[in-house]
């Protein structure tokens, strides 16, 4: 069996090397090629490799080492790593040295054991260039002044330059220009698109409005796409004085009222101009001053003009009414502006002044009164009267309306002509108005000015009653007139609403007519008394008639009418004057007498007389003696009347009467008989009028006897008489003659009959009758004109009709019939009431109501629908009864299709069906007939009303007028036709010519629809196509709608799904089909429009069409490149191709075939293009000294069938230079004929040339020093010198063993001397000159020096000469500069300039100057060859000098001078330079808080202007560069402001409601005044708002003085007892805290250096509090009396308390105090009684500190930790128990570190470092409690608002940088690093309390990682709940399952920590145990207050473990007394449970 083992073990280990070996996949690659755009962002995959296993893996260098920095990789799974970018290599293509190929390699290493084994990859990445970056120009912005007379074709600027920052000499870096925009008239242009240089192309003229162009240049590169930007060139034309002034407009107009009143007074008042008055100088650039005067219009001098602006004023009041004579209402004036300087150049300009009429006179009537006379009675409409009235005043002023008062209302006027017309004519009656007086007023359109003003001091022209004192009302405004204008008339003016108006006063008299009858009063029926015996001449009575008529009208006389032509005289008389009626003849017949006297006037025209008839009844009595009756008795007795048989009931037969001889007041009547069957008669009693009173045909009796009495019942007298009334039968002519006085006549007679007979007065014949055979009757129609004209009576007695009788017009006639009879000697007459009704005949048809009547009825309307009419069918028939009945008739087309009711008039259908398409209405004639045969008729129209019964249907689609649409394929047989738009030749507008498809032959066009040919060009918004749709239905029914279905668009070529674009190309109007273009249309491409017509009831047709887009030759060709430039040598071609000059077109077919040709086409030039293919060569000779360049223009152009396109590109070939050409010598002496005498041995020297030798002769004197100048050599070569072919070198051949004493420049040709020449040794030296060219081959010539030595005697030199023109410079340069700079060259003094000098910089020892600057030695130009700095070093100091070198004739040796005193010790060979290094803004500001974020806090209460923190930024250059101004920036609410100088940072808002709030802000630093191209810092300002009630305070023992002295220590030593950074917000004295008075409130706050927060104030007052024994002894010195909130401030600032209070307060304690002892003692008790059941060990789980988890190997440190493996599960509450078998198992990180190291290391602190003062101490790196702190979020802390740029050392954050060595972070949370944004700390600041909120779902979550694997733990659901025990083991030791002894399945945690326990802590020997308890009790206290609560853990796993030492019997995990144990997490919650009672708790320590 172990062998067995050992087998399988080795097997492992073989298998394991096998496939822990290292290698990449796929095997055998070593090497990858990726390309990679430069824009690739960092983090983006470069590539995936297949690796696996790996460990170790490692991206190392090839070529370079940065090359590999610019990856790194991230593991994508076990077998994979993903490359991604590290660092962006933009930069390294976009540079100017661009590098595209970077290298590296991945390695990968395995360590088996025994061997290292390494793999490799080789990864070559290739960076393609991207154009992402955009030319950007430089030097902006440009400005340019052009004078407007530059000549054109001239360079105005050439400063315009872009650059593109791209790869250079690729398209994305190669920029053109163009101009596109600015310059509309083409002004300006640039050479070429490549050189951008401004040329003036079209002349310039400033006062045609050429004053500057704002012209945009773009550059664009040739990338695809292309990039461009922008840039303006502002370009300034100035002016020439070349033009004279000009006024803005020639015409100036304005308006100025007349004046109102005119006082006489001078005025100065300016007028107005809608334009000004305003003259400029056409030379706007010039602007000369102008002066101004009136020239002309003027002479009445009422107008005046400022000389200096031309402000014209009116001098004089105007008025328009005095103004005869002015034309148009209108001055005209002519004003001139001259020039100042020059006073011919004038302009001028027209000023009208059109004076506006102002409403100042009222109308004036002709006259002041109208009277006149008319007749009465005169017709409405009859015009009586005009009254005129004129106004003054002009136009609207000048209009009035006539306006009449008329209080009667019988006239009305015309409110323009002024006519008085008839309005009532009953009015016009002069018996009712003798006068009528009216006012008729002028009122005027405007209402006037004239006296609208009130003045009580003055009396009114207007007349008006005296009013009591008051506020004047409207009406009682005082009216003056200035001037009197009116003259007297002014009196007819008033006011009428509110409106000022004159009058006039009309009055009417009525003259009268004869228009009135006289009339009887009281009535025309008088009865008169008199005894038959009376006197003649005896007066009987009076008649009375008036007559209201005038004069003669009224007028009236009386006549007794004569009744018959009988010549018997009546016995009574009538006066005609007064109507008194008296007795003709006497004695007089008894009985009645009728009388009829006639009334009539007297007109002056008889025929006018008016007549009255009244009736007089004479009784005519017996006579008595004596005036009264002797005895009573009857009157006229015995009594006898008589009545017709046929009289009514109701008619009076008689009266009976009694004398005055009885009291008739007191008499009654009666009648007595003795008829049994009764009588028809009674009398009334009071009366006595016998009656009729029951019909008379009842009774056959024709006499009736009775007894009349009298009876007078107060005398009881009673007298009798006989009375016997006569029954009349008809035939007797007594009775006919009774029956008219008392019964009505009715007759009838029937209309239309003329001459018919009416009836009869008498029943009788009356011609038959002998009474009348004498003509005795005779019968008058009386006074009744209006029926004399119809009716006529007969002698007879026969009423008959004069005309037919029509009954509609008068259906009744009523008259009075006199019938006068005579007979014999008596005479009497009778009064007949006849009416007369007209019998109706049929004589009217019937008439309809209207003349026509329309009806309605929807189409497919069922059978018997009625139909509805607008108005109902109603006809009248004037007749009556069966006259007026009728029917109705139909009559017409389409009457069997309908039915009226004959009688209803009802109309309803009765067809088969109602088709509005076939018919849209039916028009019918009705006809009323009625039974006579008459009728009317009348028009009926039906209109069918339309119901959706019809499709709509396309009938035709037009292509529309002047539209380029063809059609190509159309469906012959389809109902739809196509029609073309053309212009009719007829009328004058369009007609539709039906178009035939092109194509006739092409197939499946049915289903297709038709197809057409569209332009591309076609434009936006275009109808291309006009769809129809029929509809037969009418109104919304026939209301086509068009819409698309869908428009399905195929490319000319497919595309990708991803480039399909969803774009609409068409729409069309929904209202008339009309399809319109919506978008470009892409050429070459189809489309296919599904199309539906809908009507209102969504009835729909369909229809498809085609469209073809047809290519149009629209774009010109574009060339590649924006311009070719060919390089070729010179020589001889014959068509040798330098390249392609290629161009593309956009368009298609033969529309982008393209053409290529030269212009201009010159055949003397040697080259030439493939027409087709673009080819460029070169055919003929070159030579570069001819023509170095040529510049072609290369036309492509395409072939167009239309029309063809074309477009040029320069073509620039420059011609290379070959070295064919010698140099040349010139300017020489002479020449002379030489051969070389090494001509035959050098080949390669031009010989012929030199074969006439140049001579060039010079003269020198012997001492002449070395260096002299001899003479200058000239020699040219036409070559070019750019390549050396034309570039000329001199040079001296060395002659062998000769000394040289020459040198030339071999630039210049400059011979000098190097050495001394003797004239004694020689006197003429031949120097041999070459000059040659550096082309390859090189080509030279020679020349001879001639030189001539004079002789000059030597002499002493002369030493106080000043060797240096200038001994002392001070420069001045920029730092940053360039390098090499040339300085400065010294110049020697001309004595000096022949001498040999050689410089040297004297001070060399000094570092810096040696370093940075450096001198040639032969010319003393002195050079910079390091770039300064200023801010290193200002100013610098050298010293030079020159030493001369003189030469004698053996060696030359130094002449050193003698020092001197002069310049500080400087020899006169010395020179002192100064170079002063001038200041470039090439520093930023800094914040002097290094970086950090700025964390300060102010009160709620902070007033306007609290200073909340001032900031300082340094910047360390001067001047304005150093001058630094503060801005904020992004500040969330304008409540803070800052001083851009100080930096103070002041409150400008209300902060009451933002206690807690935290406001985070960033302060912007900028230097050079803060200019916009100045350098800037940032830095990040939190300011915290406190609230003021919530506010810590500390009192110290000192003056406030003395307090704020030691500032900085308090804060120091209160930031190293909390360890927050503690900062004091305010000092305040206190006199009541100290005894002596003497006492300081000091307002606190901190900040929590992890998080940046301010710690709530009580948790920073419990830190304080803990801290109370060193707080109290000694602060920096100071002693602190009190520490508290500001309630501590507030209760010491109130009132001491009573004594009652304090002995209540103290009584209170008291008691409080006895019941906590008592509390306490039983607590204890019950206390000690539990712990003696409970084991001892778990006695010993008391709450012990954290401070032991460390000191016995916790693995628990929080920062600075070697191993972050064993950091992994720490989070404050987790692993207690982790360590619990660190005794046996020694717990390994894969970095080698131990837990025993980590806790050995803390053992060490504790016993090195650990004392009294532990505050103050730290834990070494290696410690466990190295920088260890509860990471959990304290209570109250606002969470952190870290910035991203924060490092945390005045604000408190603490820098967390300490990490284990492989690499991880020592922070356990994310939250808690200050890597968080600025906007996510401003997202924390929500809670205005300043406390944690109870955790809800929308807050963030607070992730901590507690795993192995680096995963974060679940957020914290709860307050941020720590990870129970069970759940820490259960994640980081998962549990297995296996099988036990006894059989049964256990599960087990499976931690070795746990399970491997061999010896418990706790049950150790007794003196461990002890040793143990005094640990505990002297462990200093941990605070575990800022947990939010206690967290208990139990476990629901029961862990099996071994017992210690001899007790192997196997328990239940942590069983404390057979009940499983509580675990919780700190002591703190332990002994809170403890408390409790629980019985089943353990605190987890480590063992």
């Amino acid at each position: 069996m172990y062998h067995k083992r050992v087998l399988f073990v080795l097997l492992v280990s073989v298998l394991a090397r096998e496939v822990l070996c290292c290698n990449f996949y796929p095997v055998g690659e070593y090497l990858r090629f990726v390309r990679i755009p430069e824009n690739l962002q960092v983090g983006d995959e470069v590539l995936k490799v297949e690796v696996h296993p790996r460990k170790n893996l490692s991206l190392q260098p090839v070529d370079r080492e940065e090359d590999a920095h610019l990856f790194t990789y991230r593991d994508v799974n076990r077998t994979h790593v993903s490359v991604v970018l590290a660092q962006s290599v933009d930069e390294l293509v976009d540079s100017d040295s661009p590098q595209n190929v970077v290298k590296f390699r991945l390695g990968c290493d395995f360590d088996s054991g025994d061997d290292l084994i390494s793999a490799y990859l080789s990864v070559t990445v290739y960076i393609e260039d991207v154009n992402d970056n955009v030319p950007k120009f430089l030097d902006t912005p440009y400005h340019v002044n052009v004078d407007e007379l530059t000549p054109t074709g001239l360079t105005i600027f050439k400063g315009i330059r872009a650059f593109d920052r791209d790869k250079p000499n690729t398209p994305n870096s190669d920029v053109q220009y163009s101009i596109i925009s600015g310059d509309v008239d083409g002004h300006f242009a640039l050479e070429s698109s490549h050189k951008p240089v401004l040329v003036l192309k079209k002349a310039l003229d400033y006062d045609a409005g050429d004053k500057e162009f704002l012209l945009v240049v773009t550059a664009s590169d040739r990338g695809s796409p292309p990039r461009s930007s922008n840039a303006t060139v502002h370009i300034t034309v100035q002016d020439n004085d070349d033009l004279p002034p000009k006024f803005t407009s020639e015409l100036y107009k304005t308006q100025i009222p007349e004046f109102y009143p005119l006082l006489g007074k001078r005025i100065h008042k300016e007028l107005l101009f809608p334009e000004p008055i305003k003259a400029f100088d056409q030379d706007l650039g010039v602007n000369a001053l102008l002066r101004y005067e009136l020239v002309a219009g003027n002479e009445r001098k009422l107008f005046s003009l400022d000389s200096r602006n031309g402000t014209l004023y009116l001098e004089k009041e105007v008025d328009l009414d005095a103004e005869g004579s002015l034309s148009g209402n209108t001055f005209v004036l002519q004003v001139q502006a001259s020039q100042g300087d020059n006073p011919l150049k004038t302009a001028q300009a027209r000023v009208e002044i059109e004076l506006l009429d102002l409403n100042d006179n009222l109308p004036e009537f002709e006259v002041d009164f109208y009277n006149i006379s008319i007749v009465e009675n005169l017709p409405n409409g009859f015009s009586v009267l005009q009254v005129m009235a004129t106004d003054k005043d002009q136009g609207d002023n000048g209009e009035f309306t006539y306006q009449l008062n008329d209080p009667e209302g019988a006239f009305v006027i015309d409110p323009r002509t002024g006519w008085l017309t008839v309005r009532n004519q009953t009015v016009l009656d002069r018996e009712q108005h003798a006068s009528l007086k009216m006012k008729v007023y002028a009122k005027e359109k405007n209402p006037s000015v004239v006296g609208t003003f009130l003045d009580k001091n003055r009396l009114s022209k207007w007349r008006r009653n005296p009013t009591t004192p008051r506020v004047p009302s409207p009406k009682d405004r005082t009216t003056y007139v200035f001037p009197d204008k009116l003259g007297t008339k002014s009196e007819n003016i008033e006011y009428v609403d509110d409106q000022l108006m004159s009058f006039v006063t009309v009055e009417v008299t009525l003259l009268d007519a004869n228009d009135n009858n006289p009339v009887f009063v009281p009535s025309n029926l008088y009865e008169f008394t008199i005894k038959s015996n009376a006197k003649v001449g005896t007066f009987i009575g009076k008649v009375k008639a008036v007559d209201p008529d005038l004069g003669r009208n009224g007028i009236v006389l009386f006549d007794l009418q004569r009744t018959s032509n009988l010549t018997i005289t009546s016995p009574f008389q009538v006066d005609a004057k007064t109507g008194a009626v008296s007795v003709a003849e006497s004695p007089i017949v008894e009985g009645r007498h009728a009388l009829f006297i006639e009334a009539s006037d007297q007109p002056a025209n008889p025929s006018e007389r008016r007549y009255s008839l009244a009736v007089v009844t004479v009784d005519v009595t017996r006579a008595t003696k004596g005036s009264k009756a002797d005895k009573p008795g009857f009157i006229g007795a015995p009594y006898e009347f008589w009545v017709g048989s046929n009289v009514g009931i109701g008619t009076s037969v008689g009266q009976i009467r009694i004398n005055d001889a009885m009291e008739k007041n007191d008499v009654s009547y009666d009648l007595l008989h003795s008829y049994e069957d009764g009588v028809p008669f009674a009398v009334e009693e009071r009366s006595g009028v016998i009656t009729v009173i029951d019909e008379l045909t009842k009774y056959n009796r024709p006499m009736y006897d009775f007894e009349a009495v009298a009876m007078q019942e107060n005398a009881n007298l009673t007298i009798t008489t006989n009375a016997t009334v006569h029954i009349v039968d008809v035939n007797d002519e007594r009775g006919v003659l009774l029956k008219g006085a008392h019964s009505p006549l009715v007759f009838n007679v029937k209309e239309n009959v003329a001459g018919a007979t009416i009836g009869q007065i008498f029943h009788v014949n009356m011609s038959s009758l002998p009474i009348n055979s004498t003509g005795n009757i005779r019968f008058i129609i009386a006074n009744q004109q209006d029926v004399t004209d119809d009716i006529a009576i007969g002698q007879d007695g026969t009423i008959y009709a004069k005309e037919p009788l029509d009954r509609e017009k008068r259906d009744t006639y009523r008259m009075t019939v006199i019938a006068e009879f005579t007979k014999g000697m008596i005479s009497g007459a009778g009064i007949y009431q006849v009416t007369i009704n007209v019998d109706d005949d049929n004589d009217n048809p019937p008439i309809f109501e209207q003349p026509m009547y329309e009806g309605f009825i929807t189409e497919n309307a069922a059978k018997d629908t009625e139909v509805k009419m607008t108005n109902k069918i109603i006809a009248k028939d004037a007749d009556l009864g069966p006259n007026a009945v009728f029917t109705y008739t139909l009559f017409g087309d389409g009457r069997d299709m309908f039915h009226v009711h004959e009688s209803t008039g009802v109309v309803t259908f009765i067809g088969n069906k109602l088709d509005r398409e076939e018919k849209s209405s039916y028009i019918l004639k009705i006809v009323a007939r009625d039974r006579g045969g008459l009728s009317s008729e009348a028009k009926l129209t039906i209109t069918v009303l339309d119901e959706n019964d019809n499709l709509p249907k396309f009938s035709q689609v037009i292509i529309p007028f002047g539209e380029n649409v063809e059609l190509i394929e159309a469906d012959e047989k389809s109902t739809v036709r196509i029609y073309r738009e053309k212009k009719s030749n007829t009328t004058a507008g369009l007609t539709n010519v039906e178009v035939k498809p092109k194509n006739k032959f092409a197939s499946s066009v049915e289903s297709s629809g038709p197809l057409f040919l569209v332009p591309e060009n076609v434009a936006i918004g275009s109808t291309i196509l006009k769809l129809n749709a029929m509809d037969m239905d009418s109104g919304i029914n026939g209301q086509v709608r068009y819409e698309f279905i869908s428009e399905v668009f195929i490319p000319p070529n497919s595309m990708s799904p991803k480039n399909m674009q969803l774009k609409r190309y068409f729409v069309i109007n929904e209202r008339h089909g009309h399809i319109i273009v919506a978008r470009t249309l892409p050429p070459e491409s189809e489309f296919r429009l599904n199309i539906t017509a809908l009507d209102g009831g969504e009835l729909s047709d369909h229809i498809s069409i085609r469209l073809f887009i047809k290519d149009i030759n629209d774009h010109f060709p574009m060339f590649k490149k924006s311009w070719y430039s060919f390089n070729v040598e010179e020589a001889q071609y014959s068509r040798r191709v330098l390249g392609k000059v290629d161009a593309t077109d956009a368009d298609f077919g033969q529309n982008a075939n393209l053409t290529y040709f030269i212009q201009p086409t010159n055949k003397d030039l040697p080259f030439e293009i493939s027409p087709l293919t673009g080819v460029f060569s070169v055919n003929g000779e070159l030579d570069r000294e001819k023509e170095d360049k040529y510049i072609l223009t290369v036309i492509a152009q395409d072939n167009g069938h239309d029309k063809k396109l074309s477009s040029s590109v320069s073509v620039e070939v420059q011609v290379l230079d070959v070295n064919d050409n010698a140099p040349k010598f010139f300017a020489y002496d002479e020449i002379m004929e030489w051969k070389h005498p090494e001509a035959d041995e050098i080949s390669n020297h031009n010989f012929e040339s030199v074969m006439m030798m140049p001579i060039y002769k010079a003269t020198i004197e012997e001492n002449a020093p070395i260096g002299t100048i001899v003479t200058k050599i000239y020699a040219n070569d036409s070559d070019f010198i750019g390549n050396g072919n034309g570039l000329i070198l001199y040079s001296l051949p060395q002659k062998k063993n000769q000394l040289n004493l020459f040198a030339i420049d071999s630039k210049e040709g400059i011979i000098t001397t190097t050495g001394r020449l003797d004239y004694e040794s020689q006197t003429v030296h031949n120097v041999t000159i070459v000059a040659s060219d550096l082309g390859s081959p090189s080509l030279s010539s020679t020349a001879i020096l001639m030189l001539t030595v004079t002789d000059v005697p030597d002499d002493v030199e002369v030493s106080d000469k000043p060797v240096f023109i200038s001994r002392y410079y001070e420069l001045e340069i920029e730092e940053n500069v360039h390098t090499p700079v040339e300085l400065v060259t010294l110049n020697l003094t001309e004595h000096y300039e022949n001498f040999k000098m050689k410089y040297f910089i004297l001070n060399e020892n000094d570092s810096d100057v040696k370093k940075t600057f450096v001198i040639d030695p032969r010319n003393g130009t002195l050079y910079l060859v390091r770039s300064p700095d200023r801010e290193v070093k200002d100013v610098y100091e050298i010293i030079v000098r020159a030493e001369r070198q003189k030469i004698s004739r053996e060696l030359p040796h130094m002449i050193y001078p003698v020092a001197d005193d002069v310049m500080e010790g400087l020899t006169k060979f010395d020179v002192k330079v100064i170079v002063r290094i001038k200041d470039v803004n090439d520093n930023a500001p800094k914040f002097t808080n290094g970086g950090r974020p700025l964390v300060t806090a102010i009160p709620t209460t902070a007033p306007f202007g609290y200073q909340v923190i001032q900031l300082k930024a340094t910047d360390v250059d001067v001047g304005i560069n150093a001058d630094i101004r503060y801005q904020i920036i992004n500040e969330q609410a304008p409540r803070f402001a800052i001083d851009p100088l100080s930096g103070r940072v002041r409150v400008v808002a209300a902060l009451t409601r933002d206690a807690g709030r935290v406001f985070g802000f960033d302060v912007k630093a900028t230097d050079k005044r803060g200019a916009d191209d100045g350098k800037s810092a940032i830095a990040n300002v939190f300011v915290y708002v406190l609230d003021e009630n919530k506010q810590l305070v500390l009192t110290v023992g000192a003056k406030p003085m003395e307090v704020e002295k030691q500032l900085d220590n308090i804060t120091r030593s209160l930031t190293s007892m909390t360890g927050f950074d503690i900062r004091v917000r305010r000092l305040e004295a206190n006199m009541k805290a100290s005894m002596d008075g003497l006492a300081t409130d000091m307002y606190i706050y901190g900040v929590d250096p992890l998080s940046n927060a301010i710690i709530d104030m009580e948790v920073l007052h419990k830190s304080l509090m803990k801290r109370e024994t060193d707080l109290r002894h000694d602060l920096a010195g100071f002693k602190v009396l009190e520490v508290g909130d500001t309630t501590m401030v507030q209760a010491r600032s109130g009132k001491l308390l009573s004594t009652m209070e304090i002995s209540v307060v103290a009584l209170g304690c008291i008691v409080f105090v006895g019941a906590c002892t008592t509390a306490i003692c039983i607590l204890c008790v019950r206390r000690s009684r539990r712990r003696h059941h409970k084991p001892y060990s778990q006695q010993r789980l008391n709450a012990f500190s954290t401070e032991h988890l460390t000191k016995f190997g916790g693995l628990f440190p929080s920062g600075g930790n070697q191993c972050q493996e064993l950091n992994q599960s720490y989070s404050e509450a987790d692993s207690y128990i982790d360590v619990i078998n660190h005794n046996t198992v020694k717990k390994v990180c894969p970095h080698g570190n131990t837990v025993e190291e980590f806790g050995k290391a803390h053992q060490k602190c504790v016993k090195n470092q650990f004392g009294d003062d532990m505050f103050n101490q730290k834990h070494e790196r290696m410690c466990i409690k190295f920088n260890q702190r509860p990471l959990q979020k304290r209570k109250g802390q606002d969470t952190s608002i870290t910035s991203v740029n924060s490092s945390g050392q005045d604000s408190g954050i603490a820098e967390a940088t300490s990490r284990c060595p492989c690499g991880q972070s020592s922070l356990h949370t994310s939250e808690e690093s200050s890597g968080c944004s600025y906007e996510d700390s401003l997202k924390s600041t929500h809670n205005p309390e300043g406390r944690v909120k109870p955790y809800r779902e929308h807050e963030p979550r607070f992730m901590r990682r507690a795993s192995f694997g680096h995963q974060p733990l679940d957020s914290r659901q709860f307050n941020y709940r720590r990870q129970s025990f069970s759940e820490n083991m259960q994640r980081h030791f998962p549990p297995f399952e296996r099988i036990g002894s006894g059989g049964r399945m256990t599960r087990q945690i499976s931690t070795p920590n746990v399970s491997n326990i061999t010896q418990s802590y706790f049950l150790s020997g007794k003196k461990r145990v002890e040793n143990r308890r005094k640990e505990v009790l002297n462990e200093p206290m941990v605070d575990y207050d800022h947990s939010e609560g206690e967290d208990v853990f139990d476990t629901s796993h029961r862990m099996e473990r071994r017992a210690s030492g001899r007790n192997h019997k196997r328990g239940k995990f942590m069983e404390l007394g057979g009940q499983a144990a509580v675990f919780v997490a700190t002591p703190a919650a332990a002994e809170i449970m403890r408390r409790q009672g629980s019985e089943r708790l353990m605190f987890a320590r480590p063992l």
